[in-house]
């Protein structure tokens, strides 16, 4: 929940995989320019994906910076631009638009949102590495995660962590390869599910459980 003086707001984030597409500044009649952006998030299975449309109409904070490098390459009709994202305030919507095959009108439905951040991302299945992208990170999230204590884990998300992990990946000990473009990905969910970073062994591992 964010605070501003008396005025309180509740917080309403979400996360996912997916392709960007669209990128555009907006020059409103008053006020500053601004960025926009749409974005095709990836659900359900990996190998027979769904997807759900957003329209980010802002873009904001740690997304900024990072969506202004990959701009470029969003607009480009001949490249993929692959990202992990965080969009706040999704409320849903829709438009009329023509059917570019039968030209008839057609409802469009996508979710208006505000995109915050960009965890990961790839142009091509080649992985971008941003200044932010470390291990360092790693080990410093991970310890703030064991002073909190371990959080809980349900049947829920081991199903979903397997749709990125092989059969004999997802073991006690997991090593993940930064050239791989569902490293950010695969990183989130082993979070998720409760591993942990370590130092020495320089992988992820499972505690025990009692």
């Amino acid at each position: 929940m964010s605070t501003n003086d008396t005025v309180k707001y509740n917080d309403q984030h979400t996360t996912g995989m997916g392709y960007l597409n669209r990128a555009r500044t907006v020059n409103p009649a008053q006020g500053q320019p601004y960025e926009s952006v749409s974005l095709t998030g990836l659900g359900g299975r990996v190998d027979n994906p769904s997807y759900t449309f957003y329209d980010c109409t802002s873009v904001l904070g740690k997304a900024l910076e990072k969506y202004l490098l990959l701009k470029d390459d969003i607009n480009d009709d001949n490249k993929k631009v692959m990202i992990c994202f965080k969009v706040s305030d999704g409320r849903p919507d829709s438009y009329v638009t023509k059917d570019k095959q039968t030209g008839q009108d057609v409802r469009r439905h996508v979710i208006k949102c505000k995109l915050l951040d960009i965890t990961w991302a790839s142009i091509d299945g080649q992985v971008v590495q941003f200044e932010l992208d470390s291990d360092d990170d790693d080990q410093q999230t991970d310890k703030s995660e064991q002073l909190s204590g371990d959080p809980a884990v349900d049947d829920n998300d081991r199903t979903n962590v397997q749709n990125l992990f092989s059969d004999d990946e997802l073991d006690d000990y997991v090593k993940l390869d930064r050239d791989d473009p569902l490293f950010m990905a695969k990183k989130s969910e082993l979070k998720s599910i409760g591993y942990r970073w370590d130092t020495n062994e320089k992988a992820w591992f499972r505690p025990a459980t009692a």
